[in-house]
């Protein structure tokens, strides 16, 4: 019941269905509120509930299993997204179960691998509403339709929201590729390579599909 107060919270799969609503509904620096401080609160608190204590089964399987689901499913249902702050929301789903498969890893480098993730992540998502240009109206400044030409009139929010995009879609060498990086080779020197090579392959089909 804790761990699933702590799936909720950061929008776990199948405990997802409040936030892209939530994110939709809310304005541009409380959805940014939201997709940062929130999920940095929800990761840390978890961090130090389960410390460095060894995840055995049945505990290890949903703690690989539902990730796993939200790794997939967030990354792709942002694809179909048409604002910034739902696909933002799906992503936060995508990244919160490259999160705690952080968990599935041993208690030292755990920590290290979440606390650079979450750096990482906050970082990118802040940059990139930071970067979104200013409109009057809240609804239209979040479509994503009008974010085309970017480049031609402002060139530099172009360049950081494609590198936040980039970085959140572990492409390297940005940093959100390290901190993906840094969690698989935990959770794969913790002796879980199946669901290592499972989390792989989820994250390379669903970052292909997203720079696609």
């Amino acid at each position: 019941m804790v761990v699933s107060a702590f799936f909720l919270k950061a929008a776990i799969v199948p405990f997802h269905g409040w936030a892209p609503d939530a994110y939709e509904a809310a304005s541009v620096p409380a959805t940014a509120f939201m997709a940062v401080l929130v999920k940095v609160g929800v990761l840390i608190a978890a961090a130090r509930v389960f410390g460095t204590a060894h995840v055995a089964e049945p505990l290890a399987g949903l703690l690989a299993i539902l990730p796993l689901a939200s790794i997939v499913w967030g990354n792709l249902a942002a694809i179909r997204q048409a604002g910034l702050r739902r696909m933002i929301a799906y992503s936060s789903i995508a990244h919160a179960g490259y999160l705690f498969f952080a968990f599935l890893g041993d208690g030292p480098g755990r920590f290290q691998a979440v606390m650079f993730y979450l750096a990482a992540y906050g970082v990118m998502n802040l940059l990139a509403f930071a970067a979104l240009p200013q409109h009057p109206d809240d609804t239209e400044r979040d479509k994503l339709d009008n974010l085309k030409g970017l480049f031609h009139t402002h060139p530099l929010a172009a360049l950081l929201m494609g590198m936040a995009m980039l970085s959140l879609a572990g492409i390297p060498p940005f940093p959100g590729f390290i901190g993906k990086f840094l969690i698989f080779k935990n959770v794969m020197a913790a002796g879980y390579t199946t669901y290592a090579v499972l989390g792989l392959v989820a994250a390379t089909s669903a970052s292909t599909s997203t720079c696609a």
